[in-house]
């Protein structure tokens, strides 16, 4: 089962994922150091379908740059920077190693080597293969050292050696990206404010990085503070047109309000550009129950990805009131029980699961459902479980 930490960062990836890039923000990177003329021309190239987000063309190309120029250390990092983008972690990481060994810049190569690791939860590896830099250790590679150890404690609960970490990292070089890091530390800690405190610090260092605009709408978002999600959406939409971010607060708040004009207009927006983008697929099919259209809205939510429920649990028990209001209760039980094993924590979701066993007549599945919450006092627990015990008692005297 994935922690609550996995989870909120595959919240935030999947918000980040959602943006792209401006042209502006797009760099050479690694592919200065090529010194090979031709292979030089396919690493831009590389790097500029890199910035597309087109990163199989990315990788071709950077393949190509390779044959031309097979012991430039550059070359490879651009290779492994596609592949991470594709879910090849474990041939990035040799990728990476090998770069090392053909000189490209640890300033290149071992942010990207950090994140194979990390994704292949090889956080002990890490820590073990690069050791705590010396106290007076300075330098831009020993920033990278300290951030990379970071993520690893932070990954392995040691929460407060990887704020220790993070905060010499930072003195040695402060980035939009370590702040973040350092945010999610914060956070970790309890130390909302603070987190709060460091994402503003971000933003106000590079406005327009959709990393840090992602945040920093999640903020706003957390905090409640509606008017400020709607102006910083529109302002990331002016940034990004077509991505679904901005667009998802904003009809998210508009349903809120009530404002399903508005709402729809979000929502078809994306979908005409973007047709399976899963959060404004739900959102229509939100729209569609409200119109009264439940086969439509139904069918809306049965074609959303399997694992919706589970990486989108806060949107599970209105899924399910959707596909119940159209006869499809053990849809409605399916979807639910995938939300509650992503987010066991979740009472609304709890008590919606078990509400749909007693419809189904499984007063035993509900008081499983139930049990991990027994001895809470919320009278809607105590009332969903005597009505188990009371059909349980009921088939019995038969």
């Amino acid at each position: 089962m994935a922690s609550p930490m996995t989870r909120y960062l595959v919240f935030v990836f999947a918000l980040v994922a959602g943006l792209s890039q401006p042209a502006a923000a797009v760099d050479a990177g690694a592919c200065v150091q090529v010194k090979n003329l031709s292979a030089r021309g396919f690493c831009l190239a590389a790097r500029a379908e890199y910035s597309r987000k087109q990163y199989k063309l990315a990788l071709g190309l950077a393949q190509k740059a390779l044959l031309d120029s097979p012991k430039e250390g550059a070359i490879r990092v651009e290779i492994a920077r596609a592949l991470l983008r594709i879910e090849g972690q474990a041939q990035a990481e040799r990728e990476l190693r090998q770069a090392r060994l053909d000189g490209a810049r640890d300033l290149d190569a071992l942010p990207l080597l950090f994140e194979a690791m990390l994704d292949k939860r090889e956080e002990i590896t890490l820590l073990n293969e690069f050791p705590d830099p010396a106290p007076d250790a300075t330098g831009d590679v020993t920033a990278i050292i300290l951030q990379g150890r970071a993520l690893a404690l932070r990954a392995t609960d040691n929460i407060a050696d990887a704020a220790s970490a993070m905060d010499r990292a930072l003195v040695l070089k402060k980035t939009p990206r370590g702040l973040l890091v350092r945010a999610d530390i914060a956070a970790a800690q309890g130390e909302d404010a603070f987190a709060r405190q460091l994402i503003n610090q971000a933003y106000w260092m590079a406005p327009d990085n959709s990393e840090i605009l992602a945040r920093q709408l999640e903020q706003f978002v957390l905090a409640n503070e509606m008017e400020k999600v709607l102006a910083l959406a529109d302002r990331m939409q002016k940034i990004y047109p077509v991505s679904t971010v901005p667009a998802e607060s904003k009809a998210a708040i508009f349903l809120k309000r009530n404002l399903d004009t508005r709402a729809k207009a979000e929502v078809d927006r994306i979908l005409a550009v973007r047709p399976k983008a899963p959060v404004m697929v739900y959102y229509r099919a939100v729209l569609l129950s409200r119109a009264q259209d439940r086969r439509a809205a139904s069918e809306t939510v049965m074609s959303l990805p399997t694992n919706f429920a589970s990486t989108n649990p806060q949107f599970a028990v209105q899924m399910a009131r959707i596909v119940e209001d159209d006869g499809h209760d053990g849809v409605a039980a399916a979807i639910l029980g995938k939300a509650l094993s992503a987010a066991p924590d979740s009472l609304d979701v709890r008590l919606a699961l078990a509400a749909v066993r007693l419809r189904m007549d499984s007063p035993q599945a509900a008081l499983l459902v139930l049990s991990p919450v027994q001895e809470s006092q919320d009278p809607q627990v105590q009332g969903l479980m005597a009505k188990a015990r009371a059909s349980i008692a009921k088939g019995r005297s038969f």
